[in-house]
């Protein structure tokens, strides 16, 4: 009780005279996913997704995160095993998350190369530091596996909540875990699950973890000095061991209510005091019984003006109104999942992200694409579902990455959930003598030195032969003459390198990869 008092008074003192400056905190503007297929970019910088093919040296397996910046620069990513910096490289000291029996089984051995991390999505997620523009936190936790004594599996369990703390001032700039593996609580912890919301102050965090077996959610802080628990109420369904951290739980986009969701037990919905950290106002509604489908996968996420809920029982779709005067009976059917192409594995519909974009993105759990809910503000069929939307360059398997909503202010100014264009995609600009910029070393494996004679850069852009951006770098608050950007990824060959200076001047030259 003494830690919540303490805790209460500096968020009430930081809400009530700190300034609150609105960055443009593009952290989700890279969407990083991995199989044994291939890793794939979906980048977010022009206002729309592009997907690109990339070589990405991890697995991952539904618990995995991809950080950027405040610009929208990738910064680090992991899979829960280890974190890797921008240049896809192991980050200093990122070796080891998780240390157990799941890591040594799927981290360290020779199922690394074709598995990540095991754990049931959003087993991992990563916030800025509260008041440290370059200082991340990633928050994760283990899991193991339980067996009676006949050998057989009785269940998955966690027990502990742990943080590692990136500083990305370390290391020339490629960042270093200073801080690894740190025990926030020990306590018998759902799978999966984690959810973070902001602060009344627009800065701190919150995060809730439900417990395995009971139906108390765990709260926990997060400021500049770490994460902490702050309390833990007792309020909504248990989970039974037929659940098994399957489902999903998540904050709206405003970030008033906390949501949960799985296919038993239905939509849970609570009230959420951004300044407090307080639960209440719980509502259940269950799933109709001929609707019940016997297992407890699926996924929940929210309109941008946090009206509309949407839930998946991986193979159907639908829409709740919550300001309708009965939501349970609002329940309406949005789509369900067809296999017209008669793949091996049916599409489906698992977790929600609500995009920078601000369209609602549902992950197919094993496909060559996921869906797109291109106007989740509107009502029923208008929403304008589309299946299979979002193509990958090659099938991808349980790997569904959680952002939380980064750009809520404070009470009082929460702002849009979207996100502006990084580029423009509308105008082209024609450039000018390609004498401009100097490129260096040129050919190169990788490492490439941009500098201009005339101004800043503020953009980059590498286009392949046919004309398609295969990686975007800006620095839109910013303008150094002189720019390192990796290019390691890329298959070799001739692209042409598009820089944009300040004074909006536009170079091209043409770079060799060997």
């Amino acid at each position: 009780m003494k830690n919540r008092i303490i805790y209460l008074l500096v968020s009430l003192w930081l809400t009530s005279f700190s300034p609150f400056l609105l960055v443009a905190q593009h952290h989700d503007n890279i969407w990083l996913m991995s199989t044994p297929n291939g890793g794939v970019e979906v980048n977010f910088s022009s206002g729309e997704p592009e997907v690109f093919a990339i070589d990405i040296p991890l697995i991952f397996m539904h618990s995995s995160i991809t950080m950027s910046n405040d610009e929208g620069e990738m910064i680090f990513y992991t899979n829960s095993c280890r974190i890797h910096d921008s240049s896809f490289s192991l980050m200093q000291n990122g070796n080891g998350l998780n240390p157990g029996n799941i890591y040594d089984q799927y981290c360290n051995a020779a199922s690394a190369d074709t598995w990540g991390y095991p754990q049931i999505g959003q087993g991992v997620i990563s916030l800025p530091v509260p008041y440290a523009k370059n200082d991340y936190y990633v928050v994760h936790k283990p899991i193991d596996n339980f067996y009676d004594d006949e050998g057989g599996l009785v269940g998955i369990w966690s027990f502990e909540l742990l943080y590692s703390r990136i500083i990305m001032n370390e290391n020339v700039g490629y960042g270093a875990v200073v801080d690894k593996n740190v025990v926030i609580d020990i306590d018998t912890l759902a799978t999966g699950n984690l959810a973070a919301n902001k602060h009344a102050n627009g800065e701190d965090w919150w995060v809730l973890l439900p417990t395995k077996y009971t139906n108390e959610i765990n709260i926990y802080y997060v400021d500049s000095a770490g994460i902490g628990q702050f309390d833990s109420q007792f309020i909504g369904l248990a989970e039974g061991n037929s659940i098994g951290g399957a489902g999903q739980s998540i904050f709206s986009p405003d970030g008033k209510l906390y949501l949960r969701y799985n296919s038993i037990q239905g939509l849970s919905i609570f009230d959420f005091d951004r300044q407090t950290g307080i639960l209440s106002n719980f509502r259940n509604y269950p799933i109709p019984i001929e609707e019940e489908i016997g297992w407890p996968d699926g996924g929940v996420g929210m309109s941008p003006n946090s009206r509309y809920v949407y839930v998946s029982d991986v193979l159907n779709i639908y829409q709740y109104d919550l300001e309708a005067q009965n939501v349970a009976a609002s329940r309406v059917h949005i789509a369900e999942m067809h296999n017209d192409d008669n793949f091996v594995i049916h599409p489906n519909a698992y977790n929600f992200q609500l995009g920078p974009d601000c369209k609602l993105y549902v992950f197919n759990n094993s496909g060559i694409s996921h869906h797109v809910i291109h106007s989740p503000n509107n009502p029923g069929q208008s929403c304008d579902f589309e299946q299979g939307a979002l193509e990958m360059p090659y099938p991808v398997f349980r790997d569904q990455p959680y952002f939380p909503h980064y750009r809520l202010g404070p009470l009082g100014d929460e702002g849009s959930p979207c996100a502006e264009p990084l580029v423009s995609n509308v105008e082209p600009v024609e450039p000018v003598a390609t004498d401009a910029v100097t490129l260096s070393p040129n050919p190169t494996y990788g490492p490439l030195r941009v500098e201009a004679k005339n101004g800043g850069i503020v953009s980059i852009r590498v286009i392949d032969g046919f004309g398609r951006v295969v990686q975007t770098r800006s620095w839109p608050n910013s303008a150094s003459p002189q720019r390192n950007i990796d290019l390691s990824t890329l298959h070799a060959g001739v692209y042409n390198c598009e820089v944009t200076t300040k004074n909006g001047e536009v170079s091209v030259e043409r770079i060799i990869i060997q």
